[in-house]
């Protein structure tokens, strides 16, 4: 039940919309020929079947186009894009998805993804594209047991600018391919990684019978990227929710919630952390955060900021860059040796929490502090310890313990 609640709240809170049909095609369609040919801010309704592997080659727009189905998922397909432009993908079922070749403003909005068929992957590498962004946006699909599409990623961003991931659920593993949720790989810029995302249940079980035994992660970070950012997702039975793998990224992970996971590593040998910022998460049963050392506890990583976060549960204590190279402070911990490492003005003691105890929690939106919690207001910055982000649409509010929510 728990699940499903997660899931229908996501894609009920998705923002995209079905707009009326200015035309309406059936399978065998050419449609990379409509869409060229499509005015600007026209929507082409697909009836419902296979059109199979679809490429959208030097298709040169400057308004957007929409392609939907007329049924719910009902039409289906294998998209490429390359070297296009304002083209919306939307309400359909999906799998195989590449956007490559300096493509922009591609908007895939509100799929399913086919189980056990591979993702979607953003790619310029090799196509000599310029730094700007491309301003491509994945908003509120599912992407439920699918398979990795460019190395472990069942999302792979690789040498591009200017992506979006929000709203977005990202869930479980396809038998014998199992993968990460995101990997990274090559130079990237202006990466927003949130709001809204579920990674759930993306464990190490199903990796180590899949083929090179991947290490599975929900993110991965391999390569450069100066400006990415994780804001508001939700990491729930994962087991790795960040691998900082041979990359030099100064991670930003701010407001997001990990309930349930096993690891969290952002560190600098190899690659570099430095400079990253975990700030204003709720940590529930995390087994092992190393913020900042080597995986046998060696301080290697300058500037880090590790600041207003709860840390509660079985969550252990962090390993952490020494205190003369980090910044630690503000953070809640139930227990006191949760806070262990050098952080000052911590509190400790059991926050109260509007869904109620960590464990019968069912709801985003639940993980709000009460008017009358510890870390109320507690932060370095006047706002709630802890994640200030309680999923879409969600209204932050004054609570009454621990029950009362009002939710837009």
């Amino acid at each position: 039940m728990k699940k499903l609640i997660f899931s229908l709240a996501l894609m009920a809170a998705s923002p995209w919309s079905f707009a009326a049909c200015d035309q309406t095609v059936n399978p065998g369609t050419n449609l990379a020929s409509a869409v060229s040919s499509a005015p600007n801010g026209s929507t082409i309704c697909l009836n419902s079947g296979d059109y199979g592997t679809v490429n959208f080659t030097n298709i040169s727009r400057t308004g957007l186009v929409t392609l939907q189905s007329t049924a719910a998922k009902g039409a289906s397909m294998s998209p490429k894009v390359s070297n296009s432009d304002f083209i919306r993908l939307q309400g359909m079922t999906l799998r195989d998805m590449q956007i490559s070749n300096c493509s922009t403003n591609i908007q895939v909005a509100g799929n399913a993804w086919a189980q056990n068929t591979s993702g979607i992957v953003v790619m310029d590498y090799g196509y000599n594209c310029s730094t700007a962004d491309k301003q491509i946006v994945i908003d509120g699909n599912t992407f439920v047991n699918t398979r990795p599409a460019w190395g472990e990623g069942k999302i792979g961003l690789v040498s591009v600018n200017g992506v979006t991931l929000k709203n977005n659920l990202i869930q479980g593993q396809s038998s014998g391919n199992g993968g990460d949720g995101i990997q990274t790989g090559g130079s990237l810029a202006n990466i927003t990684i949130g709001p809204g995302n579920i990674f759930r249940d993306i464990r190490q079980g199903p990796c180590d019978s899949s083929a090179g035994v991947p290490h599975c992660d929900a993110i991965q970070f391999v390569g450069n990227c100066p400006t990415c950012t994780i804001n508001g997702n939700w990491f729930d039975n994962v087991e790795v929710v960040l691998q900082h793998h041979d990359a030099n990224v100064p991670v930003v992970f701010t407001n997001n919630l990990v309930t349930n996971a096993v690891q969290m590593w952002a560190y600098s040998t190899p690659g570099s952390a430095n400079n990253s910022r975990i700030e204003h998460n709720t940590f529930y049963n995390l087994g092992l955060a190393v913020w900042g050392t080597t995986g046998s506890g060696v301080s290697d990583t300058t500037g880090l900021v590790g600041r207003n976060n709860i840390l509660i549960g079985s969550t252990a204590r962090p390993s952490t860059c020494s205190a003369g190279s980090c910044t630690f402070t503000h953070n809640l911990c139930q227990a006191a040796s949760q806070c262990g490492f050098t952080s000052s003005s911590a509190a400790v003691g059991t926050p109260i929490f509007a869904g109620g105890t960590p464990g019968s929690i069912t709801t985003w939106a639940g993980w709000q502090l009460s008017g009358s919690s510890l870390g109320y207001k507690g932060g370095s910055d006047g706002r709630d310890v802890g994640t200030n982000y309680y999923g879409p649409d969600a209204v932050a509010t004054t609570l009454a313990p621990p029950t009362s929510l009002r939710v837009n």
